[in-house]
């Protein structure tokens, strides 16, 4: 299993697991948004805690929660929130004396799931290194995946952790959905905080390298930007990718096909991402199919029941990275992930069931003809994939079309080829006749193999990527 990417998070986990081994027990809080890798960081550094002599034991919060209670009863947290008389007229104990005081109940319930039926044998040390050292003298990783974060017993053993006061030698590791700090524990200097970002371009280039047999060309590359350096997405469009043959590898370069792009690994960019939900989702295509796009005053404008889902999905989007706010206006960031949700979009709604009409114009819409699983696609993308035809556009249209697929707007492009910007539109114009397209994003996803390597012009300056996930 390889991972890519995350070299730091291994390097701080493996010096924790280093502090255990000299004594010192340790809490680590991995969070991320789905499909970041936490389970695949989780998985590696169990089987490398395992290969340095760790007692291991994992799974998820439901599956341990008297660990979970054995810390918080340990800590003493637990009986300070419960007991009125710790706080009467006798003095309260500190958490650190309630070990000497009491059974070490946290290295009992260690034992017994390390010698019962919930041991996983397949992610614990070998029986000769057991049998080689008291149970209280080898270290353990307790480590906990899909954690929940408002669950009480994880929060009331988060709160106790990581010094129980018990003679096992533990190091925690809780990994979850990126949520709120309420307990403040991302300020803890004796706490490991890890957040799952997204991928550099660099690491998702080596990734689809590794899928692919060869280093993605330029416009592979641009796909693979689509997914905004999130792992679980780029995995499963590179999948999608494979599936379709949507590639050819030639010479240690993977590059795109002289044909255009296969229409389901164009609409996974939006399908299979892991982070959105079903309403989101249908909410992203809505906005996709407004001719005039969408304005937040808009929305703020409607009555409650209706703002709030509304609001709620778009925040979501744009927490993805899908979405974004350029002003009072709702905008894609990547125009191959709006023509992803324009393929995806659905029949148009009642009309009048949504005041700001999430359905979409069918006169700014291309005609669409019936496909067999339900969906539907532009009748002219349906005609240019069936049809493999020679570029027609000129070199000067080459280079808008490129400066488009970058997300530069007509005023932009008119100042890097220096022209006006209604020479730009009379220009684009012709191209949208020429190529039979009726929109930017179209444009880009349908035709983005005429974009060839050695058509660019050398002396084009590198462009400002438009998503932030690509700094990580």
């Amino acid at each position: 299993m390889i991972l890519h990417g995350r070299n730091h998070e291994q390097w701080a986990i493996s010096r924790q697991l280093r502090d255990v081994e000299q004594g010192r027990s340790g809490l680590i809080l991995l969070d991320g948004p789905k499909g970041s890798g936490k389970s695949a960081l989780v998985d590696r550094m169990v089987e490398t805690a395992a290969h340095r002599g760790f007692d291991v034991i994992s799974g998820t919060p439901d599956r341990y929660r008297k660990l979970l209670l054995a810390a918080s009863l340990m800590g003493g947290k637990a009986a300070d929130r419960s007991s009125p008389a710790m706080s009467g007229s006798s003095p309260a104990m500190p958490g650190k004396e309630a070990g000497p005081r009491c059974p070490d109940l946290l290295d009992e319930m260690v034992a017994v799931q390390l010698t019962g039926p919930a041991r996983r044998a397949c992610r614990t040390v070998p029986a000769s290194a057991s049998a080689s050292a008291s149970a209280s003298d080898r270290p353990v990783l307790i480590a906990l995946d899909d954690t929940t974060w408002h669950d009480p017993d994880v929060r009331c053993a988060l709160s106790s952790l990581p010094s129980v006061g018990s003679a096992r030698r533990v190091l925690w590791l809780f990994a979850g959905v990126s949520g709120p700090d309420p307990l403040g524990l991302s300020r803890r200097s004796d706490i490991l905080k890890l957040t799952l970002g997204p991928l550099s371009r660099r690491d998702t280039a080596r990734m689809a390298a590794n899928r692919l047999g060869g280093v993605p060309d330029t416009a592979l590359c641009r796909l693979i930007d689509a997914c905004g350096g999130h792992p679980g997405l780029l995995a499963a469009f590179l999948e999608t990718l494979i599936a379709h043959g949507g590639y050819l590898v030639s010479e240690g370069v993977a590059r795109l096909p002289s044909g255009p792009l296969p229409l389901p690994v164009l609409a996974g960019l939006l399908a299979q991402d892991p982070r959105l939900s079903a309403r989101t989702r249908s909410v992203v295509t809505a906005v996709a199919a407004q001719p005039h796009g969408v304005r937040m005053r808009e929305l703020t404008q409607l009555p409650d029941d209706t703002a709030v889902p509304l609001l709620a999905a778009i925040h979501e989007a744009a927490e993805a990275g899908i979405l974004a706010l350029d002003g009072d206006r709702v905008l894609f960031r990547h125009p191959l992930v709006r023509e992803a949700a324009v393929l995806l979009s659905r029949p148009p709604v009642r009309s009048g069931s949504v005041p700001w009409q999430l359905a979409a114009d069918s006169a700014s819409m291309a005609p669409r003809a019936d496909r067999p699983d339900g969906r539907t696609v532009p009748r002219d993308l349906r005609k240019r994939v069936r049809d493999e035809e020679p570029n027609p556009l000129s070199t000067a249209e080459q280079n808008i079309v490129r400066l488009v697929a970058d997300g530069l707007t007509n005023r932009q492009i008119a100042s890097r080829v220096g022209l006006s910007h209604h020479t730009v539109n009379f220009h684009l114009r012709k191209i949208f006749r020429k190529l039979g397209v009726s929109s930017r994003a179209e444009l880009v996803g349908a035709h983005l193999h005429l974009l060839h390597p050695r058509d660019q012009p050398r002396t084009m300056p590198p462009i400002q990527e438009s998503r932030t996930a690509d700094a990580g």
